[in-house]
């Protein structure tokens, strides 16, 4: 099979995906198609591209449980965790399905919204595409209505890439927050949302050893070895290329199973 074609098909029906999909601004696969690349050159470093071999260790996987299900309940228990299991499978595929079907439809806003940055570019309006993006969608239904407050569309996008640099300098707001009144004043002092933070407690109770770390694991098992903090996709590219097989763990913002290079 010929790589290049084979890698032009995918990217022909999946070329729309990227990392934070829900992220309009996200480069896409088609933008950056070297990621693909670099994935499937983790797969074959790592031998583990074999389908057959992965269906076969998630039905290993699947029988071991069924096995303690078995084992461990009685038969009148049994009946109804295989009808709890039955109803929830179906949940998790319509689920997924769901999301796939998401994820598309955001693709298609993507599109919409680059094809107006693009306009706006040739009207002069915008220096790049990917301006359109600081601008909120009443901004830009506004200016194409000709009702826009203002026309500098290339001034306001100048303010907020300034607020947004200034956001990525200051301090990250808690998960958890509850505000009261008008809350915007809050966001102009971040120290204080840091005071009104509901897992702070939660928090205080951690370990006061620097060595140690806490936070959600994405799968189960112990692993030993090197933590590798990453901040952005770009951190792991590393990974990718160099460290297939390197041994460890990662710790990152979210567990989106694109951030990670094999499934070992």
């Amino acid at each position: 099979m010929n790589t290049i074609a084979a890698i032009q098909r995918f990217l022909n029906k999946y070329g729309f995906r990227c990392i934070n999909e829900l992220k309009l601004e996200e480069s896409t696969l088609h933008d950056d198609p070297g990621f693909v690349v670099d994935m499937v050159a983790g797969y074959v470093r790592t031998r583990s591209y074999s389908v057959a071999d992965m269906e076969k260790r998630e039905l290993e996987i699947r029988g071991k449980a069924e096995g303690v299900v078995k084992s461990t309940l009685r038969w009148p228990q049994r009946v109804l965790f295989n009808w709890v299991l039955f109803h929830a499978r179906r949940a998790v595929k319509h689920r997924e399905n769901l999301r796939f079907s998401r994820t598309k439809l955001f693709g298609v806003f993507r599109t919409l919204f680059r094809a107006i940055g693009h306009n706006l570019v040739q009207l002069h309006l915008l220096k790049d595409r990917q301006d359109v993006f600081y601008l909120t969608v009443e901004e830009i239904c506004a200016f194409v209505d000709g009702r826009a407050v203002s026309t500098d569309l290339a001034g306001l996008v100048e303010l907020r890439r300034r607020e947004y640099d200034e956001y990525r300098k200051g301090l990250s707001p808690p998960e958890r927050f509850m505000l009261r009144g008008a809350c915007g004043p809050y966001f102009l002092f971040p120290q204080l949302l840091d005071d009104l933070n509901l897992l702070k407690q939660h928090e205080s109770n951690a370990s006061l050893d620097p060595n140690v770390l806490r936070g959600t694991p994405c799968c189960p098992g112990v692993v030993e070895g090197v933590v590798r903090v990453v901040t952005s996709i770009k951190e792991t590219e590393f990974a990718f290329t160099f460290c297939s097989g390197c041994q460890g763990a990662w710790s990152a913002h979210n567990s989106e199973c694109v951030w990670w290079p094999d499934e070992e």
